[in-house]
């Protein structure tokens, strides 16, 4: 008896974890599709899985029988009690055990694993077997072989009732079949018909091969609609374009195309796969086409991004306080925040931008001179990120699916400056011409996605192609590089650097020689000594504090201040003795030569001292 109580709980212990692992994910178990083999494959295996399943027909064959009393006269102790347990045991493992081998079948995706995971299973149901003969053989136990014996030696028939027990067993052997076969086969029409596929996909294509790819970014949905030579489903751009994704048989890859078939005219395509979810083949390479109008050549693509829309209000920054997660499976985000998944928070993003005054104060000259400050255009989104605009000329920057673009709204196609118009949530990023400048690749949830804003970001040149667009279009690195800087100051999400302090209307006041938007500018290095600098963060000023490191410059000369009066000379008595002395030979006394004496405008003479004081 404890033998066979071991064995069931053996039993039961392995059937629980095999369910809890395969239920433990919030995400679909099942398979998108499966192919027409591997259905077959499914099919074979629930029907010989209910003909195995002995403990679970036996059970059911005892119910329908009853309890006799006369099985006292066989077994031993064979009481109601005894004959109750053994049927809830018997059914409690064979209906696990099949429970286990639906599911295990079910979320199998090859024929090979479907066969695999039965023949595993059918093991492990059969484990009372195995137990038994050990125990006939003598191998775990004298009384485990006796008892062994005793039920293999003795028989109890049951008496007729009703419908013969053989026909009952045949009926009850069809009846859990046909209703197995049904449930699996229900569940195959749901995958056919996309319900375990993600109904939205966004998606992001690197512009290192194909300048065009980038544009096509975005997210895509899924369309009902089958393709013969792809037997798959297939993703449809949201926007105007005409890109769409979908698995190809022939090719056992998933492919972009641009058309309504992505079997054809592919130009990017996955790595070698054999599965119907798209999210699969984001664990290889994607590669892109060489759009050079010879042979047909595919080579990786450096950037790019493939995930599904939300699932859940939870996908959208975590909550319903940022965001919630509509019907098109669509991130709607609350009115504080802003992006794909709601990650932005909206009251962050910059009003006033302008280029940094740390790198260049002017974009390089074009055909016309570009602005170098944009004002936030409120209330419309492009590609989920914000609009800048100068009004006076006309140059904007918008997000364009991988980079955000510098352009003027008089220049781009079609000329319009209805921005309603221009940035439609339908509106494509292929309509974007005569771009100036564009900026580093900014990837989903790469450190350079950290906020909504285009705020320092790499820019380079655009070199227009045949037709003056982004799609075969190349870009230079600039002489001088630049960056953008939010203007504003805000003690919370963007205070003024350097000891600066925030005015009420925005603005820094500077002090210690800081310039710049949020005195970012560090006047280190200029000739004048700033008390703010002289730290070793700051490398003591640059060296301005110390006559030994100090160099003149044409603004400032070292040791001297420009006052109302005149020129005044005020010597280097903040200079740090580390400051000139950390490159002094260990254990040797470190002198800086200087005989000099110096008269200011009051004829009261002093004395240079040494750096280190001696």
């Amino acid at each position: 008896f404890f033998t066979a109580i071991c064995v069931v709980l053996l039993k039961t212990l392995t059937f629980t974890i095999i369910l809890s692992d395969i239920f433990q994910t919030d995400e679909t178990i099942l398979p998108v599709m499966v192919s027409g083999v591997v259905f077959v494959a499914q099919l074979i295996s629930y029907a010989l899985s209910v003909l195995t399943s002995n403990d679970l027909l036996q059970s059911l064959l005892l119910v329908y029988n009853d309890y006799n009393s006369s099985m006292k006269t066989v077994y031993d102790g064979g009481g109601y009690w005894q004959w109750v347990l053994t049927v809830f045991v018997q059914f409690w493992d064979g209906t696990l055990g099949l429970l286990s081998t639906f599911v295990l079948i079910a979320t199998s995706s090859t024929a090979f694993d479907v066969f695999l995971n039965f023949a595993a299973i059918t093991f492990v149901s059969h484990l009372d077997d195995v137990f038994f003969i050990l125990a006939e053989r003598n191998l775990i136990g004298k009384e485990n072989r006796e008892a062994a014996l005793m039920v293999q030696e003795n028989a109890f028939s049951l008496p007729p009732f009703g419908v013969k027990p053989i026909r009952v067993q045949t009926i009850l052997v069809w009846t859990l079949m046909f209703v197995t076969i049904l449930i699996g086969s229900i569940l195959n029409g749901l995958q056919n018909h996309g319900k375990f596929a993600a109904n939205t996909l966004y998606i992001q294509f690197g512009d290192g091969v194909d300048p065009a790819l980038a544009l096509h970014s975005g997210f895509y949905r899924l369309d009902g609609s089958r393709v013969k030579r792809s037997n798959g489903f297939k993703y449809v751009e949201e926007r105007s374009g005409d890109g769409v994704i979908g698995y190809c048989v022939n090719q056992q890859r998933w492919t972009f195309s641009l058309g309504s078939d992505p079997c054809k005219n592919i130009v990017a395509e996955s790595s070698y796969i054999r599965s119907f979810d798209v999210l699969e083949s984001t664990k290889e390479p994607w590669l892109a086409k060489i759009p050079d109008g010879s042979v047909s050549r595919f080579v990786p693509m450096e950037d790019f991004y493939l995930s599904k829309g939300c699932e859940k209000d939870r996908d959208c920054g975590g909550g319903k306080e940022q965001g919630t997660c509509n019907k098109k499976k669509r991130c709607r985000c609350s009115p504080d925040f802003t992006g794909v998944q709601c990650q932005y928070k909206a009251k962050t993003a910059c009003s006033y931008v302008k280029l940094n005054e740390d790198y260049g104060a002017d974009f390089p000259l074009t055909q016309r001179l570009v602005s170098s400050e944009f004002m936030l255009v409120k209330d419309i989104e492009y590609y989920n990120r914000p609009i800048y605009l100068n009004n006076a000329t006309g140059d904007v920057i918008f997000f364009a699916g991988l980079r955000w673009v510098l352009a003027n709204l008089y220049y781009l196609e079609g000329n319009q400056t209805d921005l309603n118009d221009l940035f439609s949530p339908t509106s494509h990023a292929t309509f974007v011409t005569n771009a100036y400048f564009v900026s580093s690749p900014v990837l989903f949830r790469s450190p350079d996605d950290s906020e909504s804003t285009p705020i320092g970001l790499p820019w380079f040149a655009v070199v227009a192609g045949s037709d003056s667009s982004l799609s075969d279009a190349t870009f230079a690195s600039l002489p001088d590089p630049v960056r953008l800087i939010c203007a504003i100051c805000n003690n919370e999400t963007n205070p003024c650097q350097n000891g600066g302090f925030c005015e009420q209307n925005g603005m820094c006041q500077c002090t210690d020689g800081a310039s710049g938007s949020v005195c970012q500018v560090e006047p280190i290095g200029n000739g004048r000594c700033d008390g703010f600098f002289n730290k070793p963060e700051f490398k003591y000023d640059g060296g301005d504090c110390c006559k030994s490191t100090c160099s003149s410059t044409l603004e400032n000369t070292c040791g001297v201040v420009e006052t109302n009066l005149g020129l005044f000379t005020t010597g280097f008595d903040a200079c740090d003795i580390s400051a000139v002395t950390n490159d002094c030979k260990a254990g040797e006394l470190c002198y800086l030569e200087d005989d000099t004496f110096e008269v200011n405008v009051f004829s009261r003479p002093f004395v240079w001292l040494s750096s280190n004081g001696n």
